[in-house]
């Protein structure tokens, strides 16, 4: 199972990235995160991908709990992933990337003020 074929017109790239990371119970985050995701042209092939990996966040709008419900229905037996490394092919997805580079930009600013 390959990631799909991002083309930079997925929705989740063009909002913080933030929002497909939502803390556990945050309800309202990911009503947002999956209204997105449901104007999204990749999100049938997003969705399909995370449920094969026991991935963390919103994918094609479903959480992790509407996957693993959905994996068990279909009989998938999900793969754990232990970062987004183990699985990015061809590239990592823009959202994971522009996580990732909020992440460093944070460690940057906490580091410089110090």
């Amino acid at each position: 199972m390959k990631l799909p074929n991002f083309d930079g017109s997925q929705l989740c790239a063009q909002v913080d990235p933030e929002l497909f990371f939502p803390e556990r119970g945050d309800n309202t985050i990911s009503k947002v995160a999956k209204a997105i995701c449901a104007e999204c042209p990749f999100k049938k092939p997003c969705a399909e991908y995370a449920l094969h990996f026991e991935i963390r966040g919103i994918w094609g709008g479903t959480s992790e709990q509407d996957r693993n419900v959905l994996a068990r229905k279909r009989g998938i037996t999900r793969r754990v992933v232990v970062s987004l490394d183990m699985i990015k092919e061809p590239s990592e997805t823009p959202a994971a990337q522009a996580k990732r580079r909020a992440r460093a930009r944070k460690q940057s600013s906490a580091q410089g003020a110090a």
